[in-house]
């Protein structure tokens, strides 16, 4: 029987622009007890990763847990690794930020913990080939993935004791394997049960080596483990189970190992990450037929149908979520942009500040989304999108970019083929998507750093079944322990209400005369074809007040048949100024009379559905409840605000000739480790007309718009 050589691999993340009560319940339920029993046991070794938000965050806040780490580096008891500064997913990146952001990184460890770190952690174990290169360059000479990654390669479960070798371009990387098995015994399982584990591995012949990578947070903060594993004591008895078997196991770090063991052979890895995320990236009906796969092959009996049950990768997100795309995007962009300036002047300073703020927007959590909320989260997007407009501001500032300027361009920001068109100003940035529809899809005001239509688009998600199954079964059904879901709020399958289209704004509607509970429910039918389709577009240049002019000659389908309409917006911009004029023009170019309701859709995201900070305001109207997660209607306005108090400002709609109005929240059902939750993304109005118009009749609408700082 040989002795286990186990490393023990903990990994403490959180995001970019998460909660301050956050971070201190993770870290007196997570971070600090574990670091408190660890200390006690003076025979125990582990590797620690803290993402770097987190890191600084605990030097700020928490110097005693600091000191502990220094106290356990010294004892040669604890390695510290590396990743991405602000946890990013490192293979969607430029590789010029994935080397920045990780040499970035492996000072600030030094500077904090006393340990130059060699070794890095992959955000969600997300692998792609072209790694190896970056993280050699970046001074990484190894990484911890999981066994599922090996096994996706071809090897089998007898090969994951030990660690590989690979390389890309001659640039080579060693691998860990970490143990699957690990990860569901600890810390759910009794203690004896790892055991054996440990004495599978002994007596097997093929390794000596079991990793264990996991997350912290499952040691406290996940649901219904803190009174596990350290009211009932798991954790002591662990590291009192490990220290009693030191003739089986023996901790040790990854860099111990590697200084005493060869690696077991050489190995080229596929784009992958754990098994999971290969669900939850398809979209969700495919989803669902994967998992019914995954369900097939469990009652097979023949584990090696799962290695090819892949599922989908990461970079789906991008293709699954256009907000994904749009903030992805936008941060290469911008990253481009930075990096191109301070080549041009030869940069020497450490890390430029606009940099430190571009890589605060790499962070991976308001990407993507699965059991945990990611980008269902409106104040994560809002972190990406803060970071990425401050990015911009201070680079402004460095090129010395005049004040008051008004930029328009066509660019293709988003890499779908087609040219959006760009307004930069002083103080807002607008994107318009001639190719969907002429709509307005981000509007950034810069002195408060906000992007107010940041939202997001109700769409159906494979575990949204779920919670429909939920609500027939409490119907008089009853329910097996396998069906059990757990929901913060009854009756959530009320609001699973998914779009036809990407939310956004300038969104040109023709329907019928609908009540406001049939726009609630969306219980209406489009009679146009104006949504989502391409407009032409034309800038009209002009030093203080350019235009850009949207076109689209379409149909609206009437009493069986259709007529040709040309629906035309000219945006009118001043420069110096946030104020926009909307002018839009319908034309009905059929022999037969046009009669419908002509509605254009605005969302606004200013994150606070109940805040009495942020509210409707409707001058000559009282609104019983104004908040912006608040319905109603009202007809014949003049004018509207939306009204944010906490970072002062106003966003105006004048209607010199009058309109009807609609307001509804936009709320999606998600999951994450809680439960299935419903969030608020966006207050969704409707400025809409009656209009009825002969052949070659026109129907005028203006609309005033202004961003105002209160």
């Amino acid at each position: 029987m040989s002795k286990v050589k186990f490393i023990f691999c903990v990994h403490n993340h959180q995001p970019v622009g998460n909660f301050d009560h956050v971070l201190e319940k993770s870290f007196e339920e997570s971070y600090r007890p574990f670091l408190d029993v660890l200390m006690m046991y003076h025979s125990i070794k582990i590797v620690l990763h803290v993402s770097g938000y987190l890191l600084l965050w605990l030097d700020k806040n928490k110097k005693d847990y600091i000191v502990n780490i220094q106290e356990l580096v010294k004892q040669g008891r604890l390695e510290v690794i590396s990743s991405g500064l602000y946890e990013p997913v490192l293979a969607v990146l430029p590789e010029v930020d994935r080397v920045g952001q990780i040499k970035r990184f492996n000072k600030i460890i030094r500077d904090i913990t006393g340990y130059s770190p060699k070794g890095a952690w992959l955000t969600e174990r997300i692998y792609e080939p072209q790694l190896p290169k970056s993280l050699q360059k970046a001074g990484i000479d190894y990484i911890v993935v999981d066994d599922y990654h090996f096994i996706k390669s071809g090897m089998s479960e007898n090969d994951m004791f030990g660690y590989y070798i690979t390389e890309e371009e001659g640039y080579p990387l060693k691998i860990f394997p970490g143990s699957e098995r690990l990860r569901y015994l600890v810390p759910f399982r009794d203690v004896n049960e790892t055991l054996d584990y440990f004495k599978m591995i002994a007596d097997s012949g093929h390794g000596n080596l079991a990793v264990l990578a996991d997350d912290g947070e499952k040691f406290g903060t996940w649901p219904n483990t803190y009174d596990w594993v350290y009211n009932e004591h798991w954790l002591e008895k662990f590291f009192t189970m490990l220290e009693e078997n030191q003739d089986l196991v023996e901790t040790v770090t990854f860099s111990e190992y590697i200084e005493r063991n060869k690696p077991l052979g050489r190995v080229y890895l596929p784009t992958t990450s754990y098994a999971e995320m290969g669900k939850w990236s398809l979209p969700a009906d495919t989803a669902v037929k994967y998992q019914r796969a995954l369900d097939f092959a469990d009652e097979s009996g023949n584990a090696d149908f799962k290695r090819f049950l892949g599922g989908g990768t990461w970079r789906n997100y991008l293709a699954k979520y256009p907000e994904s795309n749009n903030m992805h995007k936008k941060m290469l962009y911008l990253s481009e942009k930075i990096h191109d300036y301070h080549k041009s002047i030869k940069v020497t300073k450490d890390i430029p500040q606009c940099l430190d703020e571009l890589y605060k927007a790499q962070c991976n959590d308001a990407y993507w989304h699965g059991i945990f909320g990611g980008l269902y989260l409106p104040h994560l997007r809002d972190a990406v999108y803060r970071s990425l407009i401050n990015a911009e501001k201070l680079l402004d500032e460095d090129m010395g970019r005049e004040t008051p300027h008004l930029d328009i361009k066509t660019y293709d920001i988003n890499r779908d083929g087609e040219d959006e068109i760009l307004v930069e100003t002083d103080a807002y940035n607008m994107y318009l998507q001639p190719g969907y529809g002429g709509t307005i899809y981000e509007y950034d005001y810069k002195p408060a750093s906000f992007n107010i239509m940041n939202t997001l688009t109700r769409r159906k998600e494979e575990y949204h079944d779920k919670i429909l199954q939920e609500q027939s079964q409490s119907n008089g059904g009853t329910k097996s322990i396998h069906d059990m879901v757990q929901s913060k709020e009854e009756g959530l399958d009320k609001y699973l209400r998914f779009d036809q289209y990407t939310k956004a704004s300038l969104v040109d509607h023709f329907i019928d005369n609908v009540s406001l509970d049939d726009l609630k429910n969306l219980n209406y039918t489009e009679r146009g074809d104006f949504i989502g389709e391409e407009y032409e577009h034309e800038i009209i240049p002009d030093i203080n007040q350019p235009k850009i002019v949207l076109k689209r000659r379409g149909s609206v389908r009437q009493d069986g048949g259709t007529l040709d309409v040309e629906v035309k917006k000219t945006l009118t911009l001043t420069k110096g100024s946030t104020e926009m004029l909307i002018d839009y023009r319908i034309k009905n170019l059929s022999d037969k009379e046009l009669s419908a309701v002509f509605g254009v859709e605005f969302n606004l995201s200013l994150l606070s559905p109940d805040d009495e900070n942020r509210f409707f305001e409707v001058p000559g109207h009282t609104l019983h409840h104004n908040n912006l997660a608040s319905d109603g209607e009202l007809y014949d306005v003049k004018e509207i605000r939306v009204v944010d108090r906490y970072l002062n400002f106003d966003v105006c709609f004048g209607f010199p000739e009058g309109c009807n109005f609609y307001r509804l929240p936009v709320e999606t059902v998600s999951i994450s480790e809680g439960g299935f939750e419903r969030i608020f993304q966006a207050s969704s109005m409707l400025f809409f007309k009656m209009l009825t118009l002969a052949k070659d009749d026109e129907f005028i609408f203006p609309i005033k718009y202004s961003l105002n700082k209160r």
